[in-house]
């Protein structure tokens, strides 16, 4: 095979995976937008608690601590500043011990999340994530996430800004 493709073939139950990776992604949005009380919380900390292992490897997510823990301080500091989020799934797919999806997000930030302050805006952001399961587990995790738009339509960056 040419260098410029992976020498691993993904391994596992791709039908037991995708029904994984079904479930994880439907429990996320089960609670959006948000109940008046704090019981969402409970249930994604038992979301997270039964998909993803304790040593989750994170790419490109902004936590502040690795693993599992860092993951969910994550998710809940996401889901208080954007009370109102959905996830809207456009594409996914699953092959062996992966699975991937491309989604966009529409949410409002309402209270003050990565060190900013609260805007009040709406925001519409694309993205696509990776999971790799072993043993029922999200064991790796990647997210790509047009990071630039999201801080343009809160009013964070300059407009102008294009990469």
């Amino acid at each position: 095979m040419p260098s410029g493709f992976p020498d691993w073939t993904p391994e596992g139950d791709t039908e037991e995976t995708r029904r994984l990776f079904m479930r994880w992604l439907e429990g996320q949005e089960a609670d959006f937008p948000h109940p008046p009380d704090d019981s969402w919380k409970g249930r994604l900390l038992d979301l997270v608690e039964e998909f993803v292992h304790p040593d989750v490897i994170l790419h490109n997510v902004p936590v502040r601590r690795p693993g599992r823990d860092g993951w969910v301080e994550f998710l809940m500091g996401l889901g208080e500043a954007y009370p109102d989020s959905n996830t809207n799934y456009d594409i996914i797919m699953v092959d062996g011990n992966m699975a991937a999806a491309r989604w966009h997000y529409t949410a409002t930030q309402m209270s003050s999340h990565f060190e900013h302050e609260a805007t009040g805006k709406k925001v519409r952001v694309e993205g696509v994530m990776f999971e790799r399961f072993e043993n029922g587990k999200i064991v790796e995790h990647w997210a790509m996430i047009d990071r630039l738009n999201w801080l343009q339509q809160l009013g964070l960056v300059d407009e102008e800004i294009q990469l």
